[in-house]
């Protein structure tokens, strides 16, 4: 379980990726838009997921984007992904 902060915090990190890529500014979209709506596509799913990756420490595959398709579920997927790492860590 994540606390608000880390949500926060990893939605606005992945919301920075995720303007760079589209070339775009971070207000443009919302953390609800469906990531099909807004140009997130196959390539852009791996680059982004790549970013994912190396910031988080993460293995995970470009169909973890298609799969959350917004924003707001993807960061909730990465804080969840981050959250059992740091238990099974202990």
């Amino acid at each position: 379980m994540t606390n608000d902060a880390d949500l926060t915090s990893i939605r606005e990190t992945l919301r920075g990726y995720i303007a760079e890529l589209l070339y775009c500014e971070p207000n443009e979209f919302g953390a609800e838009d469906a990531f099909s709506e807004i140009g997130i596509d196959s390539v852009t799913s791996v680059e982004l997921m790549d970013n994912i990756n190396n910031k988080y420490g993460l293995q995970e595959r470009a169909e973890v984007v298609h799969d959350s398709t917004t924003l707001e579920k993807l960061a909730e997927f990465v804080a969840e992904k981050l959250a059992d790492s740091r238990t099974a860590l202990r």
